[in-house]
C-alpha cells in the first residue's frame, strides 16, 4: 500500500490535464504611464495588431477564417473593423490586465501566449491596448 500510495503523489502533476486560462495576469508595465507605441484607439489597434500585426494578416492568419488555427475559440477576423469590434468585445474586460485578450496578450506562459512563438507582441503595443481597455475599449 505504501508504494502505491508514492507512486500515485509522483505521478498526480502529469495526470493534471489541460490548464485553464487565468483570468488576469500580471502586466510588466503600468497603464497609466507605459509608452505607448501608437494612440490607443481601436482604430489604430485593428490596424497595427489585427491586421498588420499577424492576427488576420495574410503572414499567420491565425484568425481569420473558420478553419484557421485561431478560430478554435471562436474569434474571427476580418477586413472590417466594426465587425471585428464585435467578434473582439466578448474577450475583452474593463481591467487591462484581465480577460481573454489581455490575458493571451500579456501571458508569460507559451500555452496562453499569443501569438504561438517564443516572444510576446511588443510591450508599446501591449501598452496602446491596455491603455484603450482602461479607458473602456470604445469603439
Amino acid at each position: 500500500m505504501g508504494r502505491f500510495l508514492a507512486l500515485t503523489l509522483v505521478f498526480a502533476p502529469a495526470c493534471e490535464g489541460p490548464k485553464t486560462l487565468p483570468a488576469c495576469v500580471d502586466l510588466e508595465f503600468d497603464p497609466q504611464s507605459c509608452a505607448p507605441l501608437f494612440v490607443p484607439q481601436f482604430e489604430r489597434i485593428h490596424e497595427e495588431l489585427i491586421q498588420n500585426g499577424g492576427c488576420a494578416s495574410e503572414s499567420s492568419a491565425c484568425h481569420v477564417d473558420a478553419q484557421a488555427d485561431g478560430a478554435a475559440g471562436g474569434l474571427i477576423f476580418g477586413s472590417d473593423a466594426d465587425a471585428d469590434f464585435q467578434a473582439l468585445a466578448p474577450f475583452l474586460d474593463a481591467d487591462p490586465a484581465c480577460g481573454p485578450f489581455a490575458v493571451r496578450l500579456n501571458s508569460d506562459d507559451a500555452e496562453f501566449r499569443m501569438p504561438p512563438g517564443q516572444s510576446r507582441v511588443d510591450e508599446g503595443v501591449r501598452c496602446a491596448v491596455a491603455q484603450w481597455m482602461a479607458q473602456g475599449a470604445p469603439r
